[in-house]
């Protein structure tokens, strides 16, 4: 594998291989917002990351890339971003399974992650690696590469408590947990246990 690049996404970048990534990141959000046939999803995600103002805008994500590939990308929060529900539907509804499963991950999820964070204070949304290149320690140059970007910021994050690899990876990059909560689903009964974890500058 030749050498990785980590930089900030432009808009040469290929949106379907990013968009591929974050809908990889949570078996909850994503096939609930937007179905479980993954290449619809993918060019509905793809839609918002074009979008200006989009919490899933380019300019809020950091890719990792091999040969002109992304094999990985941050999703962060730091400004705040605009979520109209009704416009992003409209933009994407051609792809999507349900109208209503988009519109309650919407108000329950998306909504809450698109607010402005605390001063100082940057919000990761979703870290993944594409299937094909995990294991080669992409996600913790990724994500070592963000904190030195960001060195200045107080950095927070939520993970399912069952994903232990990713524990593992934001532990040894000076996470800590400081939060356990029940995370979204689309039922009550379902909803999974998540972890909050906070590196502070």
């Amino acid at each position: 594998m030749s050498l990785i690049d980590v930089r900030t996404a432009n808009e040469s970048d290929c949106f379907l291989e990013i968009a591929e990534c974050i809908y990889a990141t949570d078996p909850f959000i994503y096939p609930t917002a937007f179905g479980h046939n993954k290449e619809k999803a993918v060019l509905a995600i793809s839609e918002l990351i074009k979008s200006p103002g989009s919490l899933f805008h380019y300019s809020n994500i950091v890719v990792a890339v091999n040969d002109n590939s992304v094999c990985g990308m941050l999703l962060y929060n730091e400004q705040g971003a605009e979520w109209d529900t009704e416009r992003f539907y409209l933009l994407v509804n051609e792809f999507l399974e349900d109208k209503q499963k988009f519109e309650y991950a919407s108000s329950t999820y998306f909504e809450e992650e698109a607010k402005r964070p605390e001063e100082n204070h940057i919000e990761i949304v979703a870290v993944c690696v594409a299937q094909e290149y995990r294991g080669r320690g992409i996600a913790s140059k990724l994500l070592t590469a963000f904190i030195e970007m960001k060195a200045n910021k107080t950095l927070e994050l939520d993970v399912l408590s069952n994903n232990e690899s990713a524990i593992r990876l934001y532990s040894g990059c000076g996470f800590q947990i400081t939060a356990q909560y029940k995370g979204f689903s689309i039922t009550e009964a379902t909803r999974p246990d998540c972890y909050h974890m906070v590196r502070a500058c």
